[in-house]
């Protein structure tokens, strides 16, 4: 899990989130995200829409990541943007 913690804050950074290439490699071709709103995101959808984002400073914390299958994890953080 500590890798997926460590994945996962690279995505926070601004560095990597204007990086397509970096995206692509980062996230597998099946990625299926569903955020706390209940919308659901595909790696498609996050490679087109975090480079386009404004550079928004994000900070976090008390990660938890919980591995449900072998390709599936549920993450968790604090996050302070």
């Amino acid at each position: 899990m500590k890798k997926i913690i460590e994945l996962e804050k690279e995505l926070h950074t601004f560095e990597c989130r204007q990086s397509k290439k970096r995206l692509d490699e980062l996230f597998s071709d099946d990625f299926l995200e569903i955020g706390t709103s209940g919308n659901t995101y595909y790696k498609s959808d996050q490679i087109n829409k975090l480079p386009a984002a404004d550079n928004i400073r994000i900070e976090s914390s008390n990660f938890k990541a919980i591995e449900l299958a072998s390709n599936i994890v549920s993450r968790s953080y604090m996050g302070i943007t």
